[in-house]
């Protein structure tokens, strides 16, 4: 019963064009402002300069927290952030269980903006590297 309410249900037809104009204007506020970014927070009032291609409000992040951090903070210090992450990865004591959330929190980010945005991801993230951290796990 649950897998025809999920095959029937209609997305959204736009969600590709949306992605990609969210992309493009990632990339736009990226060039304007390489060095510095706009800042923690400031990405959505960068972004609302910009002229939407539909018909309706759509304000959203762009769907890829790379592009995202990169908007916010520019490159040098999304450079010193990732370097920062990396030294802070070696330590975990569980490499295999590491590399994987890692490569599961990398993944999704590619398609989401929730690892930056959500209240809950980013609470969410400490706690598993926290539990990591112990040598049980």
């Amino acid at each position: 019963m649950l897998g025809g309410i999920f095959l029937t249900a209609a997305g959204d037809p736009d969600s590709l064009g949306k992605r990609l104009w969210l992309t493009q204007s990632a990339v736009q506020i990226i060039k304007e402002h390489i060095f510095f970014g706009v800042g923690f927070g400031n990405y959505l009032i960068t972004q609302s300069r910009f002229s939407i291609p539909y018909p309706y409000f759509f304000l959203q992040p762009v769907h890829n927290i790379f592009l995202l951090a990169i908007a916010e903070l520019g490159v040098p210090f999304f450079l010193i952030m990732a370097y920062l992450i990396r030294s802070g990865l070696k330590t975990l004591r569980t490499p295999e269980v590491r590399n994987i959330l890692l490569i599961i929190i990398l993944f999704t980010g590619m398609f989401d903006h929730y690892w930056l945005t959500l209240q809950q991801n980013m609470l969410l993230i400490p706690v598993v590297f926290g539990l990591l951290q112990h040598e049980k796990v």
